[in-house]
C-alpha cells in the first residue's frame, strides 16, 4: 500500500503508520500461510459515526500471490459477522481513487456503495469513502 499512500496527497511516513497499527483501538484479522508467514491482514476498529456504531476496515492487504483466491473477501465476511454481532449498522472503509483493483473488489464482488461521508469528486481527494449497510439477510448466506 506505501506505493498508492506515495502516489496520494497523503505521502507516506513510517511513524504515522506503526502508530496507527499500534493504536489501542486497533483491531486485526490475520492470514498465515502454511509456513505461518503472514501473507494477509486486516486492520479495522470499532467507530461512532453520527452517533451510530459502526466497523470501520482501515486496511485489507493480501499478498500478491493469493489474491482473487477468495481470501479477502473471506475476511471481509468475518468483518460483516463482527459487525452484525455487535449490532453495528455498517462498515466503513476508505480506499485510492486510483486503486482500481481495490475498487473494483468492494464495489462489484462486495457490493459496497459510496457513503454519504465521501467528498464529492469536485473536491479533488484522492480518496473515496464506501459503506455497505449490516443486512441481516446477507448475513444469513455467508459461510466461514
Amino acid at each position: 500500500m506505501e506505493s498508492f499512500y506515495n502516489k496520494s496527497d497523503w505521502g507516506w511516513e513510517d511513524n504515522f503508520k506503526l502508530k496507527e497499527l499500534t493504536d489501542k483501538d486497533a483491531r486485526f484479522l490475520i492470514v498465515r500461510d502454511s509456513t505461518d508467514k503472514i501473507v494477509g491482514f486486516s486492520h479495522f476498529r470499532f467507530d461512532m459515526e453520527s452517533n451510530y456504531p459502526i466497523l470501520y476496515c482501515y486496511e485489507l492487504q493480501i499478498e500478491n500471490a493469493i489474491q482473487r483466491k477468495g481470501v479477502g473477501k473471506h475476511l471481509m465476511s468475518i468483518l460483516t459477522l463482527i459487525a452484525y454481532k455487535f449490532k453495528l449498522v455498517k462498515i466503513l472503509l476508505t480506499v485510492f481513487k486510483d486503486n482500481t483493483a481495490g475498487l473494483n473488489f468492494y464495489r462489484n464482488s462486495l457490493h459496497f456503495g459510496r457513503d454519504e461521508s465521501c467528498p464529492y469528486d469536485e473536491e479533488g481527494k484522492c480518496y473515496l469513502i464506501l459503506r455497505k449497510s449490516i443486512d441481516k439477510a446477507e448475513i444469513s448466506n455467508i459461510k466461514c
